[in-house]
């Protein structure tokens, strides 16, 4: 697994090109964890349940990752939010209270930069969240068959 946490937060000036990378690894993690959702058809129970483990654990590591990515760029979107609040107390033509230099600090360039990337982020972040949850109900779905089966119900249907 890629250490998209370490590549982001390497270099903190410059954090937008490993970001946007990390965002584009996690799209695809994300089509290749959906396929592992849905199993083929004709899959052994046996083979799945003794994968699922391991699916699980990969894949809540990189939601746990995307997780500190996500509190990376939040910190850095408060940095430079906060920078362009104080750049406007300090030296607007006029005097502005606190939440007119907050308005004016949260349509600078750079802070609808970084809020983008943190919508993209969470969006991905909640997929994962989604990814997890699923394998969790797979997990479950599984042990109930297997329980089917040891009480000798092969093909019941409703």
């Amino acid at each position: 697994m890629e250490r998209w946490y370490a590549k982001v937060t390497s270099d903190p000036n410059n954090f937008f090109e490993p970001l946007g990378k990390a965002i584009e690894h996690y799209w695809g993690e994300y089509e290749e964890a959906q396929k592992e959702i849905k199993p083929a058809r004709g899959t052994r129970i046996e083979d799945l349940a003794s994968r699922i483990a391991g699916i699980m654990e990969y894949r809540y590591a990189q939601h746990q990752e995307i997780e500190m990515i996500s509190r990376f760029v939040e910190m850095k979107y408060d940095i430079v939010k906060g920078e362009k609040k104080i750049h406007f107390l300090e030296h607007y033509n006029r005097s502005l209270s606190d939440r007119q230099a907050d308005q004016h600090a949260e349509i600078e360039p750079d802070v609808i930069v970084l809020r983008e990337f943190m919508q993209q982020i969470e969006l991905i972040r909640n997929k994962f969240q989604g990814i997890t949850k699923g394998i969790e109900f797979l997990h479950y779905q599984l042990s109930n068959i297997t329980r089917l089966r040891v009480a000798g119900i092969e093909d019941a249907t409703l």
